[in-house]
């Protein structure tokens, strides 16, 4: 039977229905199951988060993990009620007391289809005319980025980085990605849009939790601590 580490006075219920931390002791051997719910845009989550959780698995760690998106002020709401462990965020700061840990940070970058301008200088033009053809996330772009594009009238509005990227395959549109998204596409058949504007299209990804987390459940700490220094590597090699 399931022991809790937590003390049913102290866990709230959303943990205990969780049962994060979990441990239980069998006739020759014994095992510890963390069950994390984390959260991060489904970009950061399908380049970084997912592969790297994979590899906590591949590594024979019995840990079991919830991914989700939650976006705006409810990931904060969740964080202080305990119904997320774990978020990955391109916040600054955070109300207390939450914590974050940076992992790294990423440029966007304009990719626009060679088929659509042979050369940058017309590309350059049909921008500060604000006539480029464009697919944009509107959910995932940082407040820098929509300074930048506030004025500039989407051809296609996606809800995540990877609908832009599915978008762009067909080379009708331009498209702004971060650094991690951009890297799959040829140069052969796009290219990017080096402005002074664009300049400043970038972010910080860091990691979320709450101190609480750890006193109601010590071994998250060892999870938090993995997740950051892993999540921190692949995105630096990257």
């Amino acid at each position: 039977m399931p022991i809790s580490t937590m003390s049913r006075e102290s866990a709230p219920r959303s943990a205990m229905r969780r049962a994060s931390g979990t441990s239980w002791s069998g006739a020759t051997s014994s095992c510890r199951i963390i069950i994390s719910r984390t959260s991060a845009d489904p970009g950061f989550s399908a380049w970084f988060l997912a592969p790297v959780l994979a590899e906590c698995r591949a590594a024979k760690n019995p840990s079991r993990f919830h991914l989700e998106t939650v976006r705006g002020d409810e990931l904060e709401q969740q964080l202080h009620d305990l119904r997320l462990d774990f978020a990955v965020t391109s916040r600054e700061s955070l109300s207390r007391p939450l914590q974050l840990t940076r992992l790294a940070s990423c440029r966007f970058r304009l990719l626009v289809p060679r088929r659509l301008f042979a050369e940058g200088r017309a590309a350059v033009l049909a921008f500060r005319q604000k006539r480029l053809p464009l697919a944009l996330a509107g959910a995932d772009l940082p407040p820098v980025c929509w300074e930048v594009f506030r004025d500039h009238k989407a051809a296609l509005w996606c809800q995540n980085i990877l609908e832009v990227q599915a978008a762009m395959q067909r080379e009708t549109l331009a498209g702004l990605l971060p650094d991690f998204a951009s890297q799959g596409f040829s140069q052969e058949l796009f290219f990017a849009l080096e402005i002074r504007e664009l300049r400043r299209c970038c972010t910080a990804y860091s990691l979320a939790w709450n101190p609480r987390l750890l006193r109601l459940n010590p071994p998250a700490a060892s999870m938090r601590d993995w997740l950051a220094k892993r999540l921190a590597q692949v995105m630096a090699a990257l």
